[in-house]
């Protein structure tokens, strides 16, 4: 059963730190990137960065399952 927990705490974990690191990387997009990139390569990232999100809360989902 210890190992159980310890799986499920790391997935809640990496879903955190991915979650913490999209939201990082959307601000740096829309702030830092704004005047060095194109609309399209903006966009690009954006997707990018909702792409890690939605791994993110995959990630959240699974860690909650594994500790049900």
């Amino acid at each position: 059963m210890a190992g159980e927990r310890f799986v499920d705490r790391v997935f809640i974990s990496l879903a955190a730190a991915s979650g913490f690191l999209a939201v990082g990387l959307r601000a740096f997009g829309a702030h830092a990137l704004k005047d060095r990139l194109s609309a399209d390569a903006l966009q690009v990232v954006k997707t990018g960065v909702s792409y890690k999100m939605d791994h993110a809360l995959a990630l959240r989902v699974l860690g909650l399952w594994l500790a049900g």
